[in-house]
């Protein structure tokens, strides 16, 4: 299973790909919006596991860098942790326009 170094604030966190892609997108969203919002997530930090409280979102800059572990991984709750940050995603993207919708 691959795995993500998230660079975050002069931290370093190894996540899953599924939280990973999760942070990215809740992080596109809100930064379109202005936004930023403080998350908790799963990772692996000096090879114990642990939870991460992070900022993210404007002016919160977040780099993901794909990793292939030596050994086999997997983060306890990292599918409903990923589950909920896309939906928080998916209720913070702008609704757009209906259409014909036009600015007056």
């Amino acid at each position: 299973m691959p795995l993500f170094d998230i660079f975050l604030g002069g931290a370093r966190l190894l996540t899953s790909d599924s939280i990973a892609d999760a942070l990215l997108e809740y992080a596109r969203v809100l930064t379109d919006c202005g936004r930023t919002q403080t998350v908790t997530f799963p990772v692996m930090l000096d090879g114990q596991a642990g939870t991460a409280w992070a900022r993210i979102g404007a002016h919160a800059d977040l780099v993901a860098v794909r990793t292939e572990p030596q050994i086999p991984l997997t983060l306890d709750g990292e599918e409903v942790v990923a589950s909920e940050l896309f939906r928080l995603a998916a209720n913070v993207a702008p609704v757009p326009p209906a259409p014909g919708w036009r600015p007056t």
